[in-house]
């Protein structure tokens, strides 16, 4: 029975050394390096002692016979050793067990070494079983930036991560870090084959696709793919999760398993520049460089200057416009761009009515043109903030210390921020820099940025489903429209000093009334909206009479909203749907309902 005790220890010890080799190997060269050293210190001390006491006599000899000796140990099992070692030290259980203790050490060493640098078919036999046997993370696309973020999700040690891509040069960083890696061809095709590689199957096992290359047409290929597949196997939209670098307005609703319709449970769907302007604007609110009294009202204007429009400084001027707008302020952006005509057609097209109503104004010079310069040193005093985003990293720093400087010598400071499209870098006035990355698993993975979103999608639906299921549901205008709420409520309430429940007083409810309607307009205009005119509010009142599902101040299909007007202009409106319908609208009351909502909701 004892010896039964033994090898049943002494199996699950090598299994286990087996499976760790397998599922942590970036860990385990860290402990073959420690375990080489005890080892080696270890024998010293084994083998030192033997030879002095054998070949004393001759010193140079058990100098060389230890040395010999410890190098052989690695290999050597150490039967006739452990004869000589206790002979001289005895037989005591501490002994015997620093003898071998030793000895494992050395063993584990080797056989770590072999399995790391040799076996590699081996490494990929024994996590390709593990693929079978836990849950699974599929990584489409292979770079620096997944390549961390594998790395992040293997630490949970409650998943496989599989990598699928042309990733020659990954192999040996995605087999140290415990991953699998397959290349992207035939083999990786996303079908009923492929996914029996891994543990899913009806009502047992779950899987996470994210699909993250450069490419974002392949991205929605690949997992448009992967959900027939999932289909075609009969596997629960609950069992599966998709992330994908793509656009969220086309491709987002397509994925996702709403009512019948096949999809992944949960998709997430977002655009590098998306998500760098996001980040960006909700750690450092425009509400923060802008002073506010006791009641609210702001009291300087916002003064902006954005360098820089590509994709990302594009992304920016749409959502500092959103977040820009304060009861009290004025607003204007400068956007600097050597090459601007080359860049605006499509986005003044787009936004036509968006850069109608604000000063925005273009100019084609460089961030570092003396054109820039001159209007930097004239503007000091007003500017409230500075966004590079020229998409050279070298060249921003060099804009950002140049604007910072020219602002010291006349005695100002303004935040400058330099946006790439995986991290922003705020430069300060003592020349250090904060930066934040946003490619990150738990921006990406932990959903935090759109958690008080989700609160605000619940609140105004209803509790019928829980907020996950409810922003699922969700179109990708509604969760635009959520988050942007969000991002500037949350700063602005803080900025006035709202970081606890309280009623505000009535002036200070009336002015940030008034910001929230600047802000509701500024983001319907960012997203491509016009203000309906009454010509076209006296049709839809028509229509309304034949058919009372119809919205009078609100056309989706043709992006036309009635509310885009003044504060002061409400009333009146209201007053008119209400004559047509019979209702009790009031427009103003719903922005001061939307301040007390978010009062509730981000202090609760």
């Amino acid at each position: 029975m004892e010896s039964i005790f033994i090898i049943l220890i002494a199996g699950t010890i090598f299994f286990s050394i087996a499976l760790w080799l397998a599922v942590d190997a970036e860990h385990v060269s860290q402990w073959m390096e420690i375990a080489f050293l005890i080892a080696i210190m270890g024998g010293l001390g084994i083998y030192g002692t033997i030879n002095s006491n054998i070949y004393g006599a001759q010193p140079i000899s058990a100098v060389l016979r230890t040395v010999v000796d410890l190098g052989r140990m690695f290999g050597n099992p150490g039967g006739d050793n452990y004869e000589k070692f206790t002979r001289i030290v005895g037989t005591s259980p501490v002994f015997t067990t620093f003898f071998w203790t030793i000895h494992f050490f050395a063993y584990y060493a080797l056989v770590s070494a072999i399995v790391l640098f040799i076996g590699k078919d081996v490494l990929r036999r024994l996590r390709m079983f593990l693929l079978r046997i836990r849950d699974v993370e599929i990584i489409y696309g292979i770079n620096e930036h997944t390549i961390e973020i594998g790395r992040e999700l293997l630490k949970n040690g409650k998943t496989s991560v599989a990598f699928i891509g042309n990733g020659t040069d990954y192999d040996a960083t995605i087999r140290k870090m415990g991953g699998v890696w397959f290349p992207d061809n035939a083999e990786a095709v996303p079908t009923k084959k492929f996914l029996k590689k891994f543990s899913i199957k009806r009502n047992d096992g779950k899987v996470r696709l994210s699909a993250l290359s450069d490419n974002e047409d392949l991205n929605y290929d690949y997992a448009l793919k992967m959900m027939y597949a999932l289909k075609a196997l009969n596997i629960d939209p609950s069992q599966s999760e998709l992330v994908l670098l793509g656009h969220e307005d086309i491709e987002s609703n397509n994925l996702q398993a709403v009512g019948d319709k096949y999809g992944f449970g949960s998709t997430y769907t977002f655009n590098k520049s998306e998500l760098t302007a996001r980040m960006l604007l909700r750690k450092y609110p425009v509400s923060d460089t802008v002073n506010f009294d006791t009641n609210g009202k702001a009291e300087n204007n916002v003064d902006i200057v954005i360098i820089g429009f590509g994709h990302v400084g594009q992304e920016l001027l749409k959502r500092i416009v959103a977040c820009g707008q304060f009861e009290g302020s004025n607003f204007q952006v400068k956007v600097f761009d050597p090459d601007i005509s080359k860049k605006d057609g499509f986005f003044k097209e787009q936004y036509a009515e968006m850069l109608s109503n604000y000063d925005i104004s273009f100019e084609p010079y460089d961030g570092r043109s003396s054109m820039l310069t001159d209007y930097v040193k004239n503007n000091s005093d007003a500017i409230t903030s500075v966004y590079i985003a020229v998409g050279n990293e070298t060249a921003g720093r060099e804009m950002a210390y140049g604007i910072i400087d020219i602002m010291m010598k006349n005695g100002r400071y303004a935040p400058v921020f330099q946006c790439c499209v995986d991290k922003v870098i705020l430069y300060k006035n003592d020349m250090r820099s904060e930066i934040t990355k946003t490619f990150e698993p738990a921006i990406i993975y932990g959903r935090s940025l759109d958690k008080l979103a989700k609160e605000i999608n619940h609140f105004y639906r209803g509790d019928s489903e829980s907020a996950d299921e409810q922003w699922n549901n969700c179109t990708y205008f509604d969760r635009m429209s959520c988050r942007a709420s969000a991002d500037y409520l949350s700063g602005l309430l803080r900025q006035v000093g709202l970081t606890a429940f309280e009623k505000p007083g009535d002036e200070c409810m009336e002015n940030l009334a008034k910001s929230e309607h600047k802000r509701w307009c500024a983001f319907h205009y960012s997203m491509g909206y016009k203000c309906m005119t009454k010509e076209e509010i006296g049709k839809r009142a028509d229509l309304y009479r034949n058919d009372n599902t119809i919205r009078i101040t609100k056309d989706n299909k043709n992006k036309l909203h009635a509310c885009l007007i003044p504060w002061d202009e409400l009333d009146e409106l209201s007053s008119y749907e209400n004559s047509v319908t019979g209702k009790n609208v009031d427009y103003k009351q719903m922005d001061r309902d939307n301040i007390v909502t978010m009062i509730n909701l981000i202090c609760k």
